[in-house]
């Protein structure tokens, strides 16, 4: 009997040290994440783009390129029985306007354009040389097209052409002298065909689209891009093939963050200036 509680004691002792390894073990890493959580917090630029909402009225301080250029709309626009508008119904940068192919057999004709902003980063310099920041960037981009006119077989025109737009949002991180130092793009936001499936190409839409990028050392400024190609594929000898698209982009977005030691709470923090 004696030999048996001796057995239980050393037992118990075990089973305490046991749970008293789990206890500090515990409390070490509970000590560890309160005091990570306390020395680090992100810093966020908010939106860096001027005017990302089309809201001022005016296409200050974007830069377009194409052949057609972009203004601003207030409201739906019809095509063919469709519309595109902004997601929320708020003034967005709108492009109209078309193309035509004649007697062409197996061809494609594209239209491209683009809208395009630079914004200055003096205010980070010391935290892009020493923070190693992050830029998110990003919008809405929305499109419409129809084949609006044919030659022969125009019961059957959408199995002989085919409308298709495809769009990508991109940024170039440029030096003092502008000069690119590195160029980051989205992959392809709307998943194009411009080929010859079956049907008329109908609105394509990506909302809220968002990219991480890291900004290397040496920026000094940053070029952010949306740029959307048209195009009208013709797959058969099809006479006097013209097709309209509109093209729509909204709530475009670029924020620098970064991440600092401090010894406050440790909450996320928001500022325009580091």
């Amino acid at each position: 009997m004696a030999s048996l509680k001796k057995k239980d004691v050393k037992m118990e002792n075990h089973s305490c040290n046991l749970r008293a390894c789990f206890l500090l073990v515990a409390l070490l890493c509970v000590q560890i994440s309160t005091v990570a959580h306390a020395q680090f917090q992100v810093v966020k630029s908010g939106n860096l783009i001027q005017n990302p909402k089309a809201s001022s009225g005016s296409m200050s301080p974007w830069v377009a390129a194409g052949t057609t250029l972009y203004n601003i709309s207030t409201g739906p626009i019809a095509l063919c029985n469709r519309s595109i508008n902004s997601p929320d119904g708020s003034p967005w940068f709108f492009l109209g306007g078309g193309m035509s192919l004649n007697s062409c057999s197996s061809c494609v004709a594209t239209k491209t354009v683009t809208l395009a902003q630079t914004v200055g980063l003096a205010n980070y310099a010391s935290v892009i040389q020493n923070n190693g920041p992050h830029l998110t960037y990003g919008g809405d981009v929305f499109v419409m097209g129809c084949i609006t006119a044919s030659g022969a077989g125009q019961n059957n025109q959408f199995y002989q052409a085919h409308i298709d737009h495809e769009a990508t949002f991109q940024v170039d991180f440029l030096n003092s002298s502008g000069g690119i130092i590195i160029t980051d793009i989205s992959p392809a936001l709307l998943n194009g065909i411009f080929g010859c499936p079956l049907g008329p190409g109908l609105n394509r839409h990506r909302y809220n689209y968002r990219r991480n990028a890291n900004i290397p050392t040496g920026t000094a400024s940053v070029r952010f891009t949306a740029t959307i190609k048209n195009g009208l594929n013709v797959c058969t000898s099809y006479q006097t093939t013209t097709a309209q698209f509109k093209n729509g982009l909204d709530n475009i977005f670029m924020e620098l963050s970064y991440g600092v030691r401090s010894s406050g709470s440790g909450q996320s923090g928001r500022q325009k200036k580091p």
